[in-house]
């Protein structure tokens, strides 16, 4: 997968309004990943760290060896090769640190009352967006100077 191509991915989602940032189907990498959540099985959350980590076969986000390395082996392929677990638990790290700061503690999963969830995922989406490119220089591979700008939510 190039560059253009994941962030054009991350960006249609976002304007279409499919970003769900609780949702690991639907969330930031789970749109970089086509929309399923089988990716999600190769990594687990930290409690100490409070950030997602690799999965270790005995402590799994589901578990089992089999379900790591399907998510493993989904990453590899949807990515074609290009991003690792690694790569993707630092993207939803920088992505859910802004929404998790946004929350509260008794109430994970969802935005506090009154905080305007739009900007956000606005700047989650920026970060999530500039450790993408990073990613991809560190590795060589060619990115562009895209600018992201803010969408305008119309009400119906």
């Amino acid at each position: 997968m190039t560059y253009n191509e994941a962030y054009n991915r991350i960006i249609t989602a976002y304007f279409k309004d499919e970003v769900k940032p609780f949702e690991p189907c639907a969330c930031f990498i789970g749109n970089l990943l086509g929309g399923k959540d089988i990716w999600a099985n190769a990594r687990t959350k930290d409690p100490f760290l409070n950030m997602f980590v690799p999965a270790k076969y005995e402590i799994g986000f589901y578990g089992s060896k089999d379900s790591i390395d399907k998510g493993l082996k989904y990453i590899k392929d949807l990515s074609n090769d290009v991003l690792t677990i690694e790569d993707i638990c630092r993207i939803e790290n920088v992505f859910m640190k802004i929404i998790w700061g946004h929350t509260s503690k008794s109430n994970i999963g969802y935005f506090n009352d009154g905080c305007d969830q739009e900007e956000q995922l606005f700047e989650a989406m920026s970060a999530g967006l500039d450790m993408l490119k990073t990613i991809y220089e560190e590795k060589g591979l060619p990115t562009e100077s895209i600018v992201f700008n803010k969408r305008e939510l119309v009400n119906a």
